[in-house]
């Protein structure tokens, strides 16, 4: 009887460790579902989790089978002296529904994680979809890259709100050429964000006392612009449309962003970061005169209901000629390669050639009529390519066409058609499919 009571014994300690070793199990299970449930990326959390549950089920199913096989040992045994009775069956029943409770609750509990994982990865998706907390600033200007006033400006934004975001444009605006900044900040805001806000700077240094500082606001994109009414903005005002134009009150801006009632007008760095730079810091904020959060604009500012050209920019504009196959046009930009980008769009060069025939390779050739006063007399033959060898047709120095941004561009393959055919910024000329048809033009 004693030799029973000691076989009961040690089958009660082995269920009892077998007990702790699956409770020790369902810890270490629950502990890495649950580290690996609350990792940074939604994705591979749930991914990760799966396989987790996955091999530790395997695991248990597989350490109940082991449990299952070492209690029918201990059964068998125990029925060679006809004990079994001392081992109910309830032990077995015990330990499957003690197995059965844990992995149930442990695969709800990883689908909780799961769950809280994906909605914080979600709520971190949204607020990175949230509009920046400041509009981007984009400077143009003709300071030159040796010049201090650059960094003064930038420096006069970041001092009134250093969450600004700030970016150049470029500071390699010809000195004083108001038409070159006028055509390179309207070809670049095509490519930049509704709401961006662009400081446009070129001219004389003298010129606040002749030119009031304006911010206008354009249709469609909505941009902000902010600058002199000296042209700058005439072709991008022309191409997104007119929606709303303030005047700066230049003796009031400058008392409030720099105490002083001195309006030094030709200080050209005070004039500039004193006034444009914080104007267009308070603007990136969200805080505009078209939409006041309070009265910070009061007495700063004239809404001023049209906005008022330099010069006729029509003037600039392509012109079709049906009746001989032509194209008036201008040279809007000459490049440091002494390339000459026209405004002639592809849509404008599809009246006068087949543009179906680049994709074959096929030869196309055009000729432009430069204005008199250039260095050719008769018009110019070009080859029109793909790129500046026109696919290898064209040799070193011959004159080439292409499609840059979306505009014809006339150049020499490795050189200079600027310096070679001696034309410039705003120098008209004519396009023409055939030679004969640009005779006696211009």
């Amino acid at each position: 009887m004693d030799d029973v009571k000691k076989v009961e014994s040690e089958l009660r300690d082995e269920i009892t460790s077998l007990r702790r070793r699956l409770d020790s199990l369902d810890q270490d299970v629950k502990s890495k579902a649950v580290q690996t449930a609350i990792a940074e990326e939604g994705q591979r959390v749930e991914e990760n989790l799966r396989k987790s549950i996955e091999g530790s089920l395997r695991f248990i199913r597989t350490g109940l089978l082991l449990l299952g096989a070492a209690i029918s040992i201990i059964i068998g045994g125990l029925g060679y002296f006809g004990l079994e009775a001392l081992v109910p069956s309830a032990v077995n029943k015990l330990v499957e529904e003690r197995a059965s409770t844990m992995l149930s609750d442990l695969e709800d509990e990883v689908e909780t994680r799961l769950h809280d994982a994906k909605s914080l990865y979600g709520e971190a998706l949204e607020r990175h979809r949230e509009p920046p907390e400041s509009h981007l600033i984009v400077l143009l200007t003709d300071f030159g890259p040796k010049s201090p006033d650059m960094g003064i400006l930038t420096g006069a934004i970041y001092n009134y709100s250093y969450r600004a975001r700030v970016e150049t444009l470029t500071t390699g605006i010809e000195a004083f050429n108001t038409f070159e900044a006028a055509w390179t900040l309207r070809r670049a805001m095509e490519l930049y964000p509704e709401d961006t806000i662009f400081v446009t700077i070129a001219g004389h240094p003298g010129q606040a006392a002749l030119y009031a500082p304006v911010i206008v606001r354009t249709k469609s994109p909505a941009f902000t612009l902010v600058g002199y009414t000296n042209g700058v903005f005439d072709f991008a005002v022309e191409r997104f449309g007119h929606e709303r134009s303030y005047r700066l009150s230049w003796p009031a801006f400058y008392k409030t962003f720099t105490g002083s009632s001195e309006q030094a007008l030709s200080e050209r760095p005070e004039a500039v970061a004193k006034i444009l730079g914080p104007v267009a810091s308070v603007l990136s904020t969200g805080e505009t005169p078209w939409a006041p959060r309070d009265a910070a604009w009061e007495g700063l500012v004239n809404a001023d209901e049209s906005y008022h050209f330099s010069e006729d920019v029509s003037r600039y504009h392509t012109r079709w000629d049906r009746a001989s196959n032509a194209i008036s046009a201008t040279v809007m930009e000459i490049d440091r390669f002494g390339n000459a980008t026209t405004n002639i769009t592809r849509a404008d060069l599809e009246r006068i050639v087949d543009l179906d025939d680049l994709d074959t390779n096929a030869i196309i050739r055009v000729y432009a009529r430069i204005s008199p006063g250039s260095a050719d007399e008769e018009p110019v033959e070009l080859t029109l390519g793909q790129d500046y060898s026109a696919g290898g047709i064209v040799g070193e120095g011959e004159p080439v066409a292409v499609l840059s941004r979306g505009l014809l561009q006339l150049a020499l393959f490795k050189g200079s058609f600027s310096a070679t055919h001696g034309v410039d910024q705003r120098t008209p000329l004519v396009l023409c499919a055939d030679a004969a048809a640009c005779e006696g033009r211009l």
